[in-house]
Formats: C-alpha cells, structure tokens, sequence
C-alpha cells in the first residue's frame, strides 16, 4: 500500500488531528476541515506576522515559534482533548510493527492464561504461556540470546 494512502486511512482514524499552516500565506485550496467532530485543531504558524486574509474567517489556534505566542494554549487544548476521553483505546498504537506484533502476542498469552486458570494443566504448559506473556520486554531492548537466534533464522535463509 502506498505511503499517501496510508497516511490518508490514519488520518480518517485518528482521534485527534492537527493542521499546521503558515498564518501569513495563502489558504491552501485543498484545506478542508475533515471532521466535525471535534478531532481536528488547526493550528496557524507565524502568528508574530501578519495574518492573510483567507484564514480571517477560519476557527484556528494561532502560535509562532519564534515568539512561543499561543504554544501555552496549544498546550492546554492538547491535554484537554488527551485527558478528557476523547482517544479511543482500539485506536492507540505501538511505536511500530514489531511492537504491535509483541504486544498482541503477549496479550493473547495473558488471555490464554486467564482461561486456564483453574485447569490442571503441566507446570511446562503454564511455564510456556508465562514466558510468552513476559517477552513483552522486547519492545525496550529486553532480548534473550535465544530470541535473536530465533529471529535470524526464522527471517533469513542460512545455508552451508
């Protein structure tokens, strides 16, 4: 899948969006506010310029980086729509693949485990499972020799 189009999905799902555009120049055609919702901020930089006039009528935060006018605000409205519920959980995600694929895996061990409980299965099954969940330290460089070996010749083909 192209990067434009998956960037574009992500931009459909996402709970919060921010549109960064420079306060002094042109409104872009295709700018559009994609949601009513709530999820977007627009946000205009160079706020220490003069304002074109094509954003007079739009509803935006106006900052400079140069001055840090309206980066307190921006902050505020950040940690509004942060703390105030209005991310969904399905939506967060992990850094990258791997992680995601870790952290899937290590939920499905914690799930495995909670049905389980009260089974009379072997200390090795339980040890199994347990491990599973705990590789979970993979995701801040917490790796096992045995893992990077794994990983070698589970991904690569190594011949004679």
């Amino acid at each position: 899948m192209p990067g434009i189009t998956r960037t574009e999905r992500s931009l459909e799902n996402a709970d919060l969006r921010l549109y960064v555009g420079d306060h002094n120049a042109p409104r872009p055609a295709d700018f559009a506010i994609r949601s009513s919702s709530g999820a977007e901020i627009v946000v205009l930089n160079k706020a220490d310029l003069p304002e074109h006039r094509d954003w007079n009528e739009v509803d935006a935060l106006r900052i400079s980086c140069l001055t840090g006018e309206g980066l307190g605000q921006l902050e505020q409205k950040l940690l509004a729509r942060i703390t105030h519920g209005n991310l969904r959980p399905e939506n967060m995600v992990a850094i990258n693949r791997r992680h995601r694929v870790c952290l899937q895996r290590a939920l499905a061990s914690c799930e495995r485990a909670q049905t389980g409980l009260g089974r009379l299965w072997r200390p090795n099954t339980w040890r199994s499972i347990l491990r599973s969940a705990a590789r979970i330290g993979e995701i801040i460089g917490e790796v096992e020799a045995e893992q990077i070996l794994d990983s070698v010749f589970g991904q690569f083909c190594i011949g004679k």
